[in-house]
């Protein structure tokens, strides 16, 4: 997980039909909130809105095509979610809670409550989680502030996760046990068996890499090029970028150029 930068205006259809969606939800709630608590009613969300074509492609070009959470890339083999980071359509803050409805309805079409995002890390693993410090202050309706909150998970879009999360080898770690790193990371799967072996690879490939470009025998215009190929897997853009970062500052850096 990386810092995202996020285009500060929204696409416009998020401004358009996503402004009214969120009016007519609201209208709804007010009119009649017991009933969507119990479910008796339930709210419709458009995904033609919140996941249409310039959204996710905004989203997607943002996030250098890599999943928010676990930073693979997933577009060469699948398509990817939109993701609401706060959940519309119900929320729970753990696996002993039940799920709470409705959720956070108005940000169903809130561009910073958007992110581009795999579909192990949404559908398997986040889901409807959303935890909060002190679940006792969850914004129930729209007329609620979700400043007031503390989130568990970090938001790679609003805030950096290094203060948080590093990596020992291949595998993620809370820094110092931090609550926040530790949550997000065992929540969103990130240490699920799959990806571990695949960032694997990747820091097998970078230790590799750096041997070649630090070693004087080895002719110039090979280190040179081993030099350029770890340049790359520490970019914003790169698979893992992450951990390759740090692993990188833990061999001593790039490289000098031959």
């Amino acid at each position: 997980m990386i810092r995202i930068h996020r285009r500060a205006s929204p696409p416009a259809v998020l401004l358009s039909k996503g402004l009214a969606r969120r009016q007519q939800h609201e209208t709804d709630i007010d009119a009649d909130l017991a009933s969507y608590s119990s479910e008796a009613r339930k709210l419709e969300f458009d995904r033609n809105i919140y996941a249409h074509e310039s959204v996710k492609r905004d989203l997607v070009q943002m996030q250098h095509e890599k999943c928010a959470f676990c930073e693979a890339k997933p577009l060469h083999v699948s398509d990817g979610d939109v993701e609401h980071f706060r959940p519309k359509r119900e929320v729970r803050q753990d696996d002993a809670d039940e799920p709470r409805r409705p959720g956070y309805y108005w940000l169903a079409y809130e561009w910073t409550n958007l992110l581009f995002a795999c579909e192990r890390c949404n559908r398997r693993h986040k889901r409807s989680y959303f935890p909060l410090v002190d679940p006792a202050r969850r914004a129930q309706t729209h007329r609620d502030a979700v400043a007031d909150e503390a989130p568990l998970f970090i938001d790679p879009s609003a805030e950096d996760p290094r203060p948080y999360i590093s990596y020992r080898e291949h595998v993620p770690i809370a820094i110092n046990g931090n609550a926040r790193g530790e949550r997000t990371i065992v929540q969103l799967g990130l240490r699920r068996r799959e990806l571990s072996a695949d960032r694997e690879r990747h820091l097998s490939q970078l230790q590799t890499l750096h041997m070649a470009a630090s070693l004087p025998d080895v002719p110039a215009n090979l280190r040179a090029r081993a030099r350029t190929d770890l340049a790359k897997l520490i970019a914003p853009e790169a698979e893992y970028s992450l951990m390759c970062q740090i692993a990188v500052e833990a061999l001593g850096g790039l490289p000098p150029s031959p």
